[in-house]
């Protein structure tokens, strides 16, 4: 794993701490936060897996690396799908 993976990692693991946090706690006076948070989220990580592929397909495919990022890559949507019912779960208070 590079330091960049581990850089992205960090990140992702920050901003769905902060969107949480800011969906049940911070934000319950700014419906567009948690409205701007909630489309973030739905449309953000898809966006990075898909560049994320695209932009680093040729490199991986010639380490055959490739099974390992598409595995890592189905295990992060997996993640991401639990997290947006997550929030949107909050967001809609059921």
């Amino acid at each position: 794993m590079s330091r960049m993976d581990i850089s992205y990692g960090i990140l992702a693991v920050l901003a769905v701490l902060a969107a949480v946090f800011s969906l049940t706690v911070g934000a319950s006076s700014a419906p567009d936060v948690k409205k701007a948070l909630l489309v973030l989220w739905l449309i953000g990580p898809p966006l990075f897996f898909f560049f994320e592929y695209w932009l680093r397909y040729d490199t991986l495919s010639k380490q055959g690396d490739l099974e390992k990022m598409k595995d890592l890559q189905q295990r992060g949507t997996q993640i991401w799908a639990g997290v947006a019912a997550a929030l949107a779960a909050v967001y809609f208070k059921c």
